[in-house]
């Protein structure tokens, strides 16, 4: 005979009770919580729910709570089974009472069930939520939600964050030595490693390779992803993506990574949004057996190529705003060359098409140079600078302060730019007086 007993009272905190050896372990859910963050685990054998932080002192269980799950015992399949699933999910939303019917309490938290890795097998149904209830709570005795005191799931609700905070809902709660969940965070944080490289500067082949041979993974995207991150090197614009605060949880054999996905193109940055492979041992190693972006409150959305969206807008935002820089530098050489009768520097600031006042360059820059040695010194300033552009040219206006031996004047210079085989130079010269 076994007897399994539930004991449904106050929370309870780690400090306050002796726990065997093993429960001082790490759960092997909890591969990588990030720093700061907190976990849920449910554990429908005993009927609690557990709240781990990640601390300096590593993952430490900080609460629990009795709860009450699926009427019937065992894993969910399909919808009105009063089955609580197990898995790894993340909270979408979060509802106050007055959004609320009295069968959820004061507080209620959807979460994504079914996800990729439920529907890949043919489980179904929804409406899997963690909320407090209004009735006295006994063990077993939801639909399938996990049901709470109202007190402690106001208590709860602090620590969770939507998007971030992991519910991993478990039949009974495995743990692990610290070196073994140690071990399997290095081959999955490779793993990942090994995704960014392919898709920073690697091959199609490289990026497919990590893959499991049976999950086809979004590839429409590439082509454009691959031109773009060659117009970024040629435009030598940095090309970098940032994996922001993974985490890494486990349900069984199904491990799930989840992080910000940052991209940089050039000074251009973005967060792309909230990715998530799911991951599975081969005997080749790990392979990613899912990979789809996370959006709140809808769930799992496999539009990768959202990707290569986001790296075209940066590569335009960057490419204009290098151009800008470009342009304001000639400007100041020119403003340089000019103050310094650096006759040679200033020349080769205009274009060979160059025509203003009835001149070219080559008559622009004689009457210039004439007019160097005639005096002791140039200075030239400038200041409100703007540049707009159109049709691929560009015009700069600025407020110039023009003074020599005999001569001053202020007024709005205005320098009409083309870019001549990778360089911005002046194609047209105008001035007005103050």
């Amino acid at each position: 005979m076994i007897l399994i007993c539930f004991t449904f009272g106050a929370k309870v905190s780690l400090a306050e009770v002796d726990l065997p050896d093993d429960l001082a372990k790490i759960p092997e859910s909890l591969v990588l919580l990030p720093k700061d963050m907190n976990a849920v685990v449910v554990e429908k054998k005993s009927q609690q729910l557990f709240l781990y932080s990640s601390t300096d002192l590593g993952v430490q269980e900080r609460l629990r709570f009795p709860c009450s799950t699926g009427a019937a015992p065992g894993l969910k399949l399909m919808s009105g089974d009063q089955k609580t699933p197990e898995g790894v999910y993340f909270l979408t939303e979060e509802y106050e009472d007055r959004y609320l019917s009295p069968v959820y309490g004061k507080k209620a938290f959807p979460t994504d069930y079914p996800n990729f890795i439920d529907q890949r097998v043919g489980r179904n149904g929804s409406a899997i939520w963690i909320h407090g209830t209004n009735k006295p709570l006994n063990p077993m005795e939801s639909n399938g939600c996990v049901a709470m005191n109202n007190d402690d799931i106001l208590s709860l609700a602090p620590y969770l964050l939507l998007g971030a905070t992991p519910v991993v809902m478990v039949d009974t709660i495995a743990y692990a030595e610290p070196e073994t969940i140690e071990e399997e965070k290095k081959g999955l944080l490779a793993l990942a490693a090994a995704w960014k490289q392919a898709i920073e500067s690697g091959t199609y082949h490289e990026y497919l390779m990590l893959y499991d041979s049976e999950y086809l993974p979004d590839i429409k995207w590439w082509n454009t992803w691959s031109s773009i991150r060659s117009k970024a090197r040629k435009d030598n614009l940095n090309f970098l993506v940032f994996f922001d605060s993974p985490g890494i949880y486990r349900e069984k054999e199904i491990y799930v990574i989840f992080f910000d996905m940052k991209l940089t193109v050039g000074n251009q940055t973005e967060i792309v949004g909230k990715r998530k492979f799911f991951v599975e041992k081969r005997d080749e190693g790990f392979k990613i057996t899912g990979d789809m972006f996370q959006t709140f409150p809808k769930g799992e959305v496999r539009n990768i190529g959202m990707v290569a969206d986001a790296a075209n807008t940066l590569y335009e935002k960057s490419a204009v705003d290098s151009s800008l820089q470009d342009i304001q530098d000639t400007v100041d050489k020119w403003i340089v060359a000019w103050s310094a009768k650096d006759m040679k520097t200033y020349a080769d600031s205009y274009s060979s098409r160059f025509f203003s006042d009835g001149m070219n360059k080559k008559s622009w820059v004689a009457r210039k140079t004439r007019l160097a040695r005639r005096y002791d010194f140039i200075r030239v300033s400038g200041k409100d600078f703007k540049i707009t552009r159109q049709d691929g040219n560009s015009a700069v206006s600025f407020v110039q302060d023009y003074q020599a031996s005999d001569y001053k004047e202020k007024g709005i210079k205005t320098l009409e730019m083309v870019n001549e085989e990778g360089r911005w130079k002046i194609f047209r010269e105008s001035w007005k007086k103050n």
